[in-house]
């Protein structure tokens, strides 16, 4: 309520507005009506309020996980179709503080004991988190000031979850054994740091990595040498990007990974990535077993696997599914494609493309150059005119770090 407030204010004198969106995950009977108290309070103050509701069928385990992993997908959906690019989150000090005690829990890096960071890049808008050095306690006096209602959620006190618990046990500790400022001035060092290792890992990327228009990386050797923070870290975004994942895989799990490659063998999977040792260099593509199954192509913009957008232009989307090429089909195409060599594909990524359905079988597979030869006759002269399949992963190569005035 407070972050509304306050960017709408903000909004207004710089002649924009703002639009106040709240999550209804369903997972209490009291969550839907007061999400609408929430909007009844927001229109009353001339702000534009829209509720997203969380559908889904809901896990029985890892349920705060889950929540936030579906909150920030309706949140960000909602900004790619309303075409807003600025998503403004409220988490403040006392949550980045919880957030860094957690991690230090997990063994969490330098990246997960920075916290939470302030501007956040993702494929259709930037999260920007404005509170990250504001106690909560102050924004409860903005709203006490204003008396202006907010509704406490619930399962912020419940116990049965780690956060809560933390949250509980913090609150009974005396402030001068555990200042919130002093941790929170911790997070912040942290950051500096991150940044610092982040244009480090960018450089050693950028010598000794390519990536392929079609979902794939070629790692030289030379990847492999250097700091180990800077290789782990290389290794990771390579994974994280070519995968299309949500998150990038435990740092733990890169450690042994480096430890396994610099001792020799010749293949390995983690995060959803088959990592392969070749003569030519290391080859870093989507593990077949890890794709998502095919999805019913849109007019508007499809998003498959985490890492390909479909845009379609000249026919109809009716019919039309996404999914993975597959070994067999691959196989019957090279003929008319070409050897895998002249592609520029190897034979091992050739399976995990994504390809074009239809009734038929295979209508057309954009990064192999193939479309049906009935293509034109099934959809007139246009074909796939102004058609795309474009490899748009959520996490880049690089981490790009933006200044906002």
């Amino acid at each position: 309520m407070a972050l509304a407030i306050l960017a709408d204010g903000w909004a207004r004198e710089k002649r924009g507005r703002v639009v106040a969106l709240t999550v209804d995950h369903g997972l209490r009977p009291n969550s839907t009506d007061e999400a609408r108290q929430v909007g009844i309070w927001l229109r009353a103050l001339g702000i534009d309020h829209h509720i997203l509701t969380w559908e889904a069928n809901k896990p029985v385990t890892g349920i705060q996980a889950a929540a936030r992993t579906a909150r920030h997908a309706l949140l960000l959906e909602w900004c790619r179709q309303a075409g807003v690019v600025h998503l403004l989150m409220a988490h403040q000090r006392d949550d980045q503080i919880e957030t860094l005690l957690l991690r230090i829990g997990r063994g969490s890096g330098v990246d997960g004991l920075a916290g939470m960071a302030p501007v956040v890049e993702r494929r259709h808008a930037r999260i920007l988190r404005p509170f990250l050095t504001v106690p909560r306690a102050r924004l409860v006096a903005l709203l006490v000031a204003k008396r202006h209602p907010w509704v406490d959620d619930p399962s912020n006190q419940d116990l049965r979850y780690g956060r809560a618990r933390l949250r509980n046990w913090l609150a009974r500790q005396p402030t001068e054994d555990l200042p919130a400022t002093g941790i929170a001035a911790s997070a912040r060092r942290l950051a500096r740091a991150r940044r610092s290792l982040e244009m480090l890992t960018n450089s050693h990327l950028a010598k000794w990595v390519m990536l392929h228009p079609a979902g794939f990386a070629h790692c030289e050797r030379a990847l492999l040498s250097g700091p180990d923070e800077i290789v782990i870290r290389s290794l990771a975004r390579v994974l994280f990007t070519v995968s299309g994942a949500a998150y990038a895989p435990r740092q733990e799990s890169v450690e042994r990974l480096l430890g396994s490659m610099r001792g020799g063998g010749a293949g390995w999977t983690l995060g959803g990535c088959q990592i392969l040792v070749k003569p030519s260099g290391i080859l870093v593509c989507r593990e077949a077993a890890a794709i998502a199954q095919p999805v019913p192509l849109r007019v508007s913009e499809t998003v498959w696997d985490g890492r390909y957008c479909a845009q379609l232009g000249g026919f109809s989307s009716a019919g039309f599914r996404l999914g993975r090429l597959g070994e067999t089909v691959g196989r019957e195409l090279v003929s008319r494609c070409g050897h895998p060599a002249r592609t520029g594909i190897p034979a091992r990524v050739r399976s995990t493309l994504p390809a074009i359905f239809d009734d038929h079988g295979v209508f057309a597979v954009p990064h192999l150059g193939y479309i049906r030869g009935d293509a034109g006759l099934i959809r007139g002269d246009a074909g796939l005119a102004g058609s795309a399949v474009v490899f748009r992963p959520r996490a880049a190569l690089s981490v790009v770090r933006r200044c906002l005035v």
